[in-house]
């Protein structure tokens, strides 16, 4: 049907739906940790996949038939195939796998047909000699050794353009050039298919895909080119209109120098010249709101050595969807922002208690922004727009913001529970301690979270600022991220003359890159989210100057007894110590080691730490009397398809 866009994560809901297919399409980012549970027949091939095959893929029990041919999948492959003694045709082939095969292919007692073609792998293919097969196809990879005695059994067996040991084998005779040899769905499976054969793609189906693909690309090329001559045209404007702004005010200045110090407020109405709206980014989420207009003038203290200051490129700008707050409105909402109304206070501001005339309870975080240039202030506006757009039952919603008379708040729906530091950390005899069930609900919904910011919006949303007072906890423990984003917005905020206690209270959830300039800040939340695991297993906080100085960075500290079991379990809360199963404990702490790795690229992307969890929560099983855990709760059952 030429569709785009992407697979959501809600497909594990569908607990009747047997067969998948959404073949020659345009669908593109990875596919989705969560699919349908009892599914049979699941075919994505010929669409823009990328990443690799999730990890979760190894819970669909009940299926015989997958093909994820022709897509952009790269990559090792991992053991997520054991245990599938269902599947009996499996297509992996035309997409950019490499490595050698995990040796759960060998549990595919029931595998008839195997096409890996047109694919990296490399290594021994021995292992394959003991599954039925009756088609393999091996063509175009990097396969060394020698060929098993047992393939000559294989009525159809390809092998060519692989490092092979010579002379083994002749050559199979060629398929039917026609017809792609992909595998067809079982006989006595009905469905909704207009053809006998769905796994089987004519030469000429391939090269009308292709022209689409060739189409899509052409325009894309087009459009960039548009938005070059957009951007360029706006550039330059932009530079003028600041230079006659500069101009403007050192006039102004010069004319009342005895009446206007350099702290003054400034009231110069600047006409921001009208570029046409471009949406160049892709969201999974609804497109933004055009009724908000940008105001023509601009008000703010003038910054100091504006002259000095780097003017960087107009881009277009989207309107944000919030809801835009006067100062006044926040000012009475707060009690002109009265200490008993405070929350709480970080590195980037307070937040506040607000509460309107028609009883709407919010949280206002007031951020010590410094003075804002006008292209600064495009960027403020930026953040909120990507924030508003956020949908997620497991990220705190933005419903406003307010830009008036040089304050700078977001406004937040408001939460009326404790935080993950209130409930690991509080000496309160209320707070009760959380128990292992709590712990491991807690850790998945906010993996959710972060799988959400870093896999399904595009591009990619690195939250930047992971750590437990960010982390908040709602009814039945669901725990909700607040502040994605805001770490962007350093550069613009006036520092404080911070102790190196506090700097230490901020940076022991950093990753080691994150002082490089463009490291990879997704993978940076890894490690963050890593540090908040380790802290729901020892019920320690990332630091803490009241240990022993071994002792006060507790990822320095706990690293090494990761390894090891019997030091593993000295690490873990006492409160919680005797209710963990031993292997549910070593996953987790392999779960934690696998985000914390020192260098980015070792470690695990969030879906794969999804599935990961997912396994878990598996190996625990479920006691739905549990109050700790309530299974009707749509965050912690939402790609746990087996709870249902």
């Amino acid at each position: 049907m030429g569709l785009n866009g992407f697979l959501g994560s809600q497909l594990s809901s569908f607990l009747s739906l047997q067969q998948l297919d959404v073949s020659f399409n345009n669908i593109g980012g990875e596919i989705p940790s969560a699919l349908p549970p009892n599914t049979i027949f699941l075919n994505l091939a010929i669409n823009n996949f990328s990443n690799s095959i999730p990890y979760s893929l190894h819970s669909l029990k009940s299926l015989k038939l997958l093909n994820v041919s022709h897509n952009f999948l790269s990559g090792p492959i991992g053991n997520m195939f054991t245990d599938m003694q269902s599947l009996e045709k499996l297509d992996l082939s035309f997409n950019f796998f490499s490595g050698d095969l995990p040796n759960g292919f060998s549990s595919f007692t029931n595998l008839h047909e195997l096409y890996l073609q047109d694919n990296r792998f490399t290594g021994s293919v021995n292992f394959l000699a003991q599954l039925p097969l009756s088609v393999l196809n091996l063509e175009n990879n990097n396969f060394s050794g020698s060929i098993p005695e047992q393939f000559e059994s294989i009525q159809e067996f390809r092998y060519s353009g692989n490092q092979f040991q010579t002379g083994l084998m002749p050559p199979k005779p060629p398929l039917n050039e026609g017809v792609h040899p992909l595998s067809t769905p079982n006989e006595n499976i009905s469905g909704p298919f207009t053809t006998s054969n769905p796994f089987n793609y004519s030469s000429l189906q391939l090269r009308n895909h292709k022209r689409r693909i060739l189409r899509s690309w052409a325009v894309a090329v087009v459009a960039v080119v548009l938005i070059a001559l957009f951007v360029a045209t706006a550039t330059i404007v932009n530079i003028y209109r600041e230079q006659i702004v500069h101009i403007c005010r050192q006039q102004k200045s010069n004319f009342n120098t005895d009446k206007i110090s350099n702290d003054s407020l400034l009231s110069l109405p600047v006409t921001v010249p009208t570029v046409p709206a471009l949406n160049l980014d892709q969201w999974p989420i609804g497109s933004p709101s055009t009724s908000t207009n940008r105001r023509s003038s601009i008000h703010h203290k003038k910054p100091e050595g504006w002259s000095k200051r780097k003017v960087t490129c107009r881009k277009p700008r989207n309107q944000p969807t919030a809801k835009i707050y006067s100062a006044s409105e926040l000012s009475i909402a707060t009690n002109n922002f009265s200490q008993e109304r405070l929350l709480g206070a970080g590195p980037n501001g307070c937040v506040y208690r607000a509460e309107f005339s028609d009883g709407q309870v919010v949280a206002v975080k007031r951020i010590d922004m410094l003075p804002l240039a006008v292209h600064e202030e495009d960027d403020f506006l930026d953040l909120v727009w990507n924030m508003s757009r956020l949908q997620h039952q497991n990220i705190t919603s933005l419903l406003g913001y307010c830009v008036d008379q040089g304050q700078y708040s977001l406004v937040y729906e408001y939460a009326s529970g404790r935080s993950l530091a209130d409930a690991l950390f509080s000496s309160s005899d209320t707070c009760k301690a959380l128990s292992w069930k709590a712990r491991v609900k807690i850790s998945l919904g906010v993996a959710h979270a972060l799988e959400y910011l870093h896999c399904l919006c595009i591009p990619p949303i690195a939250h930047g600022s992971i750590k437990a007072t960010n982390i908040l906890l709602g009814n039945q423990y669901t725990p909700q991220l607040t502040d994605c984003g805001i770490a962007t917005l350093r550069p613009l905020i006036e520092p404080k003359p911070e102790a190196s206690e506090l700097r230490n209270h901020i940076n022991c959830y950093a990753a080691p890159e994150s002082s490089v300039p463009r490291s990879d800040e997704v993978k940076s939340d890894v490690y963050s989210f890593g540090v908040i695991l380790l802290e729901i297993l020892t019920g320690k906080r990332a630091f803490d100057i009241s240990r022993r100085k071994h002792e006060q960075f507790l990822v320095n500290w706990a690293s090494s007894r990761l390894h090891d079991f019997s030091l593993l379990e000295d690490i873990v809360d006492p409160s919680i110590r005797d209710t963990i199963p031993p292997e549910v404990l070593s996953r987790f702490a392999d779960i934690i080691l696998l985000c914390i790795q020192p260098q980015p690229e070792f470690r695990m992307g969030m879906t794969e730490i999804v599935g990961k969890f997912v396994h878990l929560v598996q190996k625990m099983g479920h006691d739905a009397s549990d109050s700790d855990l309530n299974m009707s709760d749509l965050s912690f059952k939402s790609t746990v398809a087996y709870f249902e």
